[in-house]
């Protein structure tokens, strides 16, 4: 169990293009106690730029038995024999300027989850919200 309350993994990953080589890069997944349902992703984009995403854990964890997600994000597993990756978790994020596919080692988000499952276990997040934090901050946002 992770002492500081947070679980990050460094990765190599694979944007994927129709008609296109694949372009690898490093992503970073990110996970806190204090936000116990969500993951977040960031994918280093070059020159210390990053873009993030941040959706549910359980949309990661589904995605690698089968397919998962509806509207901005999916995420789905197969055999990886052409990307030199044993299986593969495909993510596919889109937004209003469009979609774009990532090829990840199946077996780095499934050690990544474990990490995670340690911290928190799954149906035991809401005993991590601080409600009350929550809800003094929306009321002081409010004024």
């Amino acid at each position: 169990m992770n002492s500081s309350g947070v679980v990050s993994a460094e990765i190599k990953i694979r944007l994927i293009a129709p008609g296109k080589p694949a372009v690898p890069l490093s992503a970073g997944l990110f996970y806190t106690a204090r936000s116990p349902y969500a993951v977040r992703v960031a994918f280093f984009v070059g020159r210390g730029e990053r873009v993030e995403w941040t959706f549910a854990r359980e949309l990661l964890a589904q995605g690698l038995e089968g397919a998962a997600g509806l509207g901005d994000v999916r995420v789905w597993s197969s055999p990886g024999q052409r990307t030199g990756f044993r299986r593969v978790l495909h993510l596919e994020i889109s937004s209003p300027s469009g979609t774009a596919r990532f090829e990840i080692p199946a077996r780095g988000v499934r050690s990544f989850l474990r990490s995670t499952y340690a911290l928190v276990p799954a149906a035991a997040e809401g005993e991590h919200i601080d409600f009350e934090t929550g809800l003094r901050d929306l009321l002081r946002e409010s004024h």
